[in-house]
């Protein structure tokens, strides 16, 4: 079975098909702890005290490790997932933020786990 995913966020003006199957559902679901854990350490990050400077580094750092793994993450499946293009995946990577990668991460895993269109996490900018 085949899932259409809107595009519109991501800066795209192209419905794009993927298989809903087991292996689908299992790399969405570790690119959503993923982003979780971005979520998770910018939380982290608003919580620790200014004043407390090897937290603030602590929990710095750790932000940035988890940040660039989602972001690697996300740029692999925006190439062995949807199969969009080397250029393609340049221009999303350049103009859509960390927060919207968040929330279509949210959204095609809410597809995949068989939320309908109008029920999957929406687009923050729709």
């Amino acid at each position: 079975m085949t899932i259409k995913l809107n595009t519109k966020s991501l800066g795209l003006r192209k419905t794009l098909e993927i298989h809903r199957g087991g292996n689908t559902l299992k790399y969405f679901a570790g690119l959503s702890k993923k982003a979780n854990a971005v979520i998770r350490e910018q939380i982290m990050m608003s919580e620790v005290g200014s004043d407390d400077i090897k937290a603030v580094l602590n929990v710095s750092d750790k932000l940035s490790d988890v940040t660039i793994g989602f972001e690697q993450a996300f740029e692999d499946m925006l190439t062995d997932e949807l199969k969009l293009d080397g250029k393609t995946v340049a221009k999303v990577m350049d103009n859509v933020s960390l927060d919207n990668q968040i929330a279509y991460v949210s959204y095609v895993y809410g597809r995949v786990n068989g939320a309908p269109e109008e029920e999957a996490t929406s687009d923050p900018k729709e």
